[in-house]
C-alpha cells in the first residue's frame, strides 16, 4: 500500500513539473512574439500591398460551391 501512495505522489509530483515546464514555454512564446511585434512596428515593415489590394485577391467564399 505504502509503494502504490508513493507512487502516486510522484506521478503528481512529475505531472505538476510537466505543467509549469509547459507554462514557461507558453511564457516564453508570448514573451518573444511581443519582442518580435514590437521590433517589426518600430521598423514599420509592412507587406508591401494595400488593404485594397489583399482584399481584391481573395477569391469570393461561396458556401454552395464550398461543400
Amino acid at each position: 500500500m505504502n509503494t502504490i501512495k508513493a507512487i502516486g505522489i510522484v506521478v503528481l509530483l512529475l505531472g505538476l513539473v510537466g505543467i509549469g515546464v509547459g507554462g514557461a514555454f507558453v511564457g516564453t512564446g508570448v514573451v518573444r512574439n511581443n519582442q518580435i511585434a514590437t521590433s517589426l512596428r518600430a521598423e514599420k515593415v509592412t507587406l508591401g500591398i494595400s488593404a485594397e489590394e489583399v482584399c481584391f485577391r481573395q477569391p469570393k467564399w461561396d458556401p454552395l460551391t464550398a461543400l
